[in-house]
């Protein structure tokens, strides 16, 4: 797994549950539950059709705006990415930083330097 994170106290992440595997493991200052937020964009296919997010290894609108709310929402956050995601950025924005970049991928040999696979 391969990681390399612009974000100052990162650590790299145990294998498995690292000895959590008991709620009883886990000590007062665990948290018992937390909260996620997802971004998620989605735009019609050129017949119309809901579901497209990608178009020809990019996005299929170009908006200013909704890059620097990306932005401000995601730095100094970790980003979870498939493959494809992570192949249609520029090399020159690879890694994103000030961000943790996590890269989704079926093949257990596929590298995204600057990024953890899994």
């Amino acid at each position: 797994m391969e990681h390399d994170s612009s974000r100052s106290g990162y650590h790299e992440p145990e294998p498995g549950l690292a000895g959590l595997e008991n709620e009883e493991d886990w000590g007062d200052d665990f948290p018992k539950t937390f909260s996620v937020n997802l971004i998620w964009a989605q735009a019609c296919d050129k017949e119309g059709h809901d579901g497209a997010i990608g178009f020809e290894g990019g996005m299929p609108w170009h908006l200013p705006e909704d890059m620097k709310r990306f932005k401000e929402l995601t730095v100094s956050h970790p980003v979870i990415m498939g493959r494809k995601t992570w192949e249609s950025l520029s090399p020159k924005y690879r890694p994103l930083p000030n961000r943790d970049n996590i890269v989704v991928s079926r093949d257990p040999a596929y590298t995204a330097p600057g990024a953890t696979v899994v």
